[in-house]
């Protein structure tokens, strides 16, 4: 990472030295996101199917072109991550639904190449873990046992502290507060004008627990409008 920041380090400060363009603008769009979460096969009995969740994400973007064809852009973003999974416990016909929502503070930072009025970006991604909430439900009864488990709707805990065994839920974090993952993309940029269409792919296990894999990964569909050169 320290190297990474060098490397645009120079490439910001040659860009000033040959009269770079500078723009910078808001930046709004839409994703489609899920959670990657491995571990869970492992539970004898237990079936788990992941889906996506639409949310959306708002911020600012500034890029720096270098020449007519290539670009370096860096933003900082709200965005909505999260996803939905039913784990379904086949011997007792019982299906748990947790739906995730997950904010974050995410800062990513492409090289955008330009062929006309088109352009493909590639680049690496940090989030900060702001604020979560799960909100569960529970499908089918056998014996008063769901009854019994009936989860309630949690607040997302963003942090490092493992909980005691005796009491995992209460006293520990949910998940780490960093991600880290790479983005791609491709788009049209019409003079100031920018829509694109990106994918987050997360590198980050952001799970707290030992046992499980947790990782964020999404589509993106954004707009930008940058004012400047």
């Amino acid at each position: 990472m320290k190297k990474l920041f060098v490397v645009i380090a120079v490439a910001i400060v040659t860009a000033g030295s040959m009269q770079a363009q500078f723009k910078i603008g808001p930046r709004v769009g839409l994703s489609l996101t899920n959670m990657k979460v491995s571990g869970e096969d492992d539970i004898e009995g237990l079936e788990t199917k992941s889906k996506s969740r639409l949310g959306f994400q708002i911020g600012v973007l500034a890029e720096y072109s270098l020449t007519d064809a290539f670009a370096i852009n860096a933003g900082v973003n709200y965005a909505q991550l999260g996803g939905k999974q039913d784990l379904t416990f086949a011997e007792e016909d019982i299906t748990l639904t947790a739906k995730t929502r997950l904010n974050y503070l995410q800062v990513p930072i492409n090289a955008q190449y330009k062929f006309g009025k088109f352009y493909v970006q590639a680049g690496p991604y940090v989030g900060f873990g702001l604020s979560g909430k799960v909100k569960t439900k529970v499908k089918g009864d056998l014996l008063g046992l769901a009854s019994s488990f009936a989860p309630e709707d949690q607040d997302v805990k963003f942090g490092s502290k493992k909980g005691t065994e005796a009491n995992d839920f209460e006293d520990g974090d949910d998940l780490k507060t960093v991600d880290f993952g790479v983005g791609l993309g491709l788009g049209l940029a019409l003079n100031h004008f920018q829509i694109g269409l990106g994918y987050n792919l997360g590198l980050t296990n952001i799970s707290i627990a030992d046992e499980g894999k947790i990782k964020n990964n999404g589509f993106s569909l954004t707009a930008a409008f940058l004012f400047g050169k």
